[in-house]
């Protein structure tokens, strides 16, 4: 395989493109991973492991709060993958940046799933820990410390 066609391949795999949501209205979009939004500090760790926590079910709070968690998270992969229109907290028409508001949450959830459908795509594979994650074992099977 050529240099060019590696590159194309790449190239090919962060392309905008256009999906048509529910209501017709077309969105061009580009690939966002909620990961590289936590590596650039765009969101908090502690509220994706929040979310994460919400969905699984493990949250304390009722089932509604628990998804409301996971809003903050759709709206920044949202407004990160959005190329056109452009989408913020607070509109700028002038700019040509709508307000996030304008979207339902149906539609946020499929730029969501969209945009983050390669990541998406691989969650099946992801190893899972089991027990307290948080927490380390009560020692066994710990190496000493080196000398």
């Amino acid at each position: 395989m050529n240099e060019g066609s590696v590159f194309s391949q790449w190239a090919h795999r962060i392309a905008p493109r256009t999906i048509a949501l529910d209501s017709g209205i077309q969105v061009v979009i580009r690939p966002v991973t909620v990961e590289s939004l936590v590596a650039r500090g765009t969101i908090p760790l502690t509220l994706v492991q929040d979310a994460e926590r919400a969905t699984a079910g493990k949250g304390k709070r009722g089932g509604e709060e628990n998804f409301l968690l996971t809003i903050p998270i759709i709206n920044a992969v949202v407004m990160a993958a959005a190329v056109e229109p452009r989408f913020a907290d607070v509109a700028d028409i002038e700019s040509g940046v709508l307000s996030i508001d304008v979207l339902s949450l149906a539609e946020r959830t499929r730029i969501f799933e969209e945009a983050n459908a390669a990541a998406t795509a691989l969650a099946p594979f992801r190893e899972q820990p089991s027990g307290d994650a948080d927490t380390a074992p009560s020692g066994k099977n710990v190496r000493s410390v080196a000398k």
